[in-house]
């Protein structure tokens, strides 16, 4: 389990601003946040806030993260300086400082409370040795930490800087309840160092999914899965490509149970977080390619927004066939070449997707690639991934009606996603586009 100690600013409560939004935001079954009240909090002391720290921290490990907050940051530095530690896994950095504005310490008590944090040495060589990542957020408009500091952070620790508009010191006192950028950076500095691309946003995934922060998947794939489901008691269930293991939950309603589903997936750390979160099920690290079981192992496959990342989906067909008994069913839902098969093009500032194409002097220009098996990225991760980005592939509906044919599939039914009615209270403009647009298409095959 990954544990995640966050310490609040001078003046703070563990109650204050953004930590409880960040708490509710991140923590699952597999994630645990530690928020607590550190002492003397008007006039912070320095050797009271490491010992608190002391007394709060246990099993420091690559699993064990800090957000800092303000002199919380000069706290968990001072910390890990002092602790017997081999490596954490990352910290982030809230409005950090080795330097405050003269405003920030105008007064004479003020002034007597910060001398020690600011004057007191810091074994920077110390923390970078015991940190694998760092990452520190800023605001442009801070009245108590000037921008300088970004430099410094960048030089002394060789953190990662992002800086923020308009948020002043990221403190409740400036109305921040809550901010994206934290929990975005925090997730990257969690998922950094994993073993592939999909490990990279495997846990992003799943709380996207739990959370229902996902609206592609909560109001257009979802339902249009649910509307081809066939009931699943006393069936033997393959999820293929099952991620996290959440389209379990799905399954289940539909009748199917725990002990008799599967999951297979090719990222290690995704099974490790499936396995955690759901005990009960069977998962298998796995190529969907080169299916590891034996032939005619079950009565129905299920997978959600997967076959696209092959390059060869005959192939995970051809397998899919083998292992399904006589008379078993596959359902699975791939990227509709009409949303994925266009082009990103900059206009008026925004960048929208077009198919079709445009007459100039110079000819016809085409947009977008309906028929033709194509590669694409998925430039929404490559944030999430910290630039990394992941590839999948788009086609038509009759190159997947002719692969399932060929690996001697029945096909019974074909649909094309639709954004279902709920969506217009969470968010009217995507629900306009996706009721119109398909983003998705799911196959019903029979072997």
């Amino acid at each position: 389990m990954d544990k995640i100690y966050v310490v609040h600013c001078w003046d703070g409560t563990k109650d204050d601003g953004w930590y409880p939004w960040l708490d509710k935001k991140i923590s699952n079954d597999f994630v645990k946040v530690y928020r607590f009240n550190m002492p003397n909090t008007k006039s912070p002391k320095m050797d009271e806030w490491i010992s608190k720290l002391k007394k709060q921290v246990t099993d420091l490990d690559e699993n064990t993260y800090f957000v800092g907050h303000s002199i919380g940051c000069q706290a968990i530095m001072r910390y890990l300086e002092s602790v017997d530690v081999k490596k954490i896994g990352g910290v982030l950095f809230v409005a950090p400082w080795l330097d405050l504005l003269p405003e920030a310490i105008s007064d004479d008590e003020s002034y007597r409370t910060a001398s020690p944090w600011l004057n007191t040495p810091i074994d920077f060589n110390k923390i970078r040795d015991v940190v694998h990542n760092i990452t520190c957020i800023f605001s442009d408009d801070d009245y108590f930490v000037s921008l300088e500091q970004e430099r410094k952070f960048k030089e002394l620790l060789n953190a990662k800087t992002l800086i923020v508009k308009n948020k002043g010191h990221i403190s409740a006192e400036d109305g921040v309840e809550e901010l994206e950028e934290i929990y975005d950076e925090l997730l990257l500095i969690i998922n950094k160092g994993k073993s592939n691309d999909y490990d990279k946003f495997a846990k992003k995934r799943q709380m996207d999914l739990i959370s229902g922060a996902k609206q592609s998947h909560r109001f257009v794939e979802k339902p249009m899965m649910k509307s081809m489901l066939p009931e699943l008691s006393g069936k033997k269930v393959l999820m293929l490509g099952c991620g996290t293991g959440e389209e379990s939950l799905l399954l289940e309603s539909f009748g199917a149970v725990a002990k008799d589903i599967t999951g297979i997936d090719l990222s290690s750390n995704s099974i490790k977080i499936a396995k955690d979160t759901y005990p009960d099920i069977n998962f298998v690290i796995g190529d969907m390619c080169e299916l590891p079981f034996a032939d005619e192992s079950f009565d129905f496959v299920y997978s959600s927004l997967v076959v696209h990342y092959s390059e060869t989906p005959e192939k995970v067909y051809e397998e899919v066939y083998r292992v399904l008994k006589k008379d078993g069913l596959f359902l699975f839902s791939v990227a509709h070449p009409l949303r994925w098969g266009s082009v990103e093009k900059d206009i008026d500032g925004e960048t929208i997707r077009i198919i079709g194409c445009s007459k100039s002097e110079d000819g016809d220009t085409v947009y977008g690639n309906y028929h033709t098996f194509e590669k694409h990225i998925f430039s929404s991760f490559s944030k999430q991934n910290d630039g990394e980005i992941l590839e999948f592939y788009v086609g038509s509906p009759s190159m997947h009606f002719k692969m399932l044919r060929n690996a001697n599939f029945e096909i019974l039914d074909f649909t094309e996603s639709k954004c279902v009615e709920e969506a217009k209270d969470v968010d009217i403009n995507y629900y306009r586009k996706h009721r119109e647009i398909p983003q998705f298409m799911a196959f019903l095959a029979k072997k």
